[in-house]
């Protein structure tokens, strides 16, 4: 299970500690902050971490990055740690700085109380025109990785619109092993309503529900992206409930970035606010 996550001069600005726990040992955080402090960016730096694809990291500015891992019922804690150094060059006669090269040196680590053993480290650069060298090597990383997956869900709605969207306002969802979910009109005939005739907070709803349930793997890390989009007022008031539901049914972790209070019902000992963090410094 993911429990920490620390980073250092992210944009050059913030340092943020964030405790990924739960004290009722639930597993769905959430993180919230105004635009621009990096909600999105600790998600996709994440996503980057555990699938080893690294192009987030390559733009955007920090210095440190690093993942903490803690086993059920062991007392061995994991840690992924990414270092950031870049090689920059000023030209002669003018104060114009170019970056000829971005570097991430890569560590894993276990930890056992105060001892600490490197389990692999290399690097990976990138140079000015675009290629990418690895010196070291990565198998390890992969391996750990392996057993460790992520699950990144973000907004989908646009596979599903069509130019000239219906929006309907009275309609009922309707639950049965034979058909699975449907939406049927309120109407005399009872119409069935296609996906194309939803409303885009129906659709956000759907998606999400068919994502967590079938797609995303038991015991994966799943990240979520401001999740509210379209939703109304009472829909994200169940939000939590839902999703807590289906985490622990499905046996998932949940990283939720959100700007909607209502999502996790103002209970903020589930949350880890980034703007308040960032004051503390």
């Amino acid at each position: 299970m993911l429990t920490r996550i620390k980073i250092k001069s992210l944009f050059n600005v913030y340092d943020y500690d964030i405790d990924l726990t739960n004290s009722d040992k639930t597993t769905v955080k959430f993180l919230t902050a105004p635009n621009g402090f990096g909600k999105t960016t600790l998600l996709d730096f994440i996503n980057s971490a555990m699938h080893q694809s690294y192009d987030k990291m390559f733009l955007t500015p920090f210095q440190r990055f690093e993942l903490f891992y803690e086993e059920a019922g062991s007392e061995t804690i994991y840690k992924y740690l990414v270092a950031r150094e870049d090689e920059k060059s000023v030209a002669k006669d003018t104060d114009l700085v170019q970056t000829l090269s971005k570097t991430l040196n890569i560590k894993l680590q276990r930890i056992n109380g105060d001892e600490e053993m490197l389990i692999e480290q290399f690097s990976v650069k990138q140079m000015l025109n675009g290629a990418c060298t690895t010196e070291g090597s990565t198998d390890n990383t992969q391996m750990f990785f392996v057993s460790r997956t992520c699950f990144y869900l973000t907004d989908k709605r646009t596979l599903m619109q069509k130019k000239d969207d219906i929006r309907v306002e009275d309609e009922t969802l309707e639950i049965d092993k034979r058909f699975g979910f449907r939406f049927v009109s309120n109407d005399e005939l009872h119409t069935i309503l296609t996906l194309d005739q939803l409303s885009s907070g129906e659709k956000q709803m759907i998606i999400q529900v068919y994502e967590l349930l079938f797609r995303a793997q038991s015991g994966t890390l799943v990240m979520i992206d401001e999740p509210e989009l379209s939703l109304q007022m009472m829909w994200q008031m169940n939000y939590l409930k839902n999703l807590t539901e289906i985490a622990s049914l499905r046996g998932f972790q949940c990283v939720v970035a959100t700007h909607s209070p209502q999502i996790f019902n103002s209970l903020w000992s589930k949350s880890v606010d980034l703007f308040t963090l960032s004051s503390q410094e």
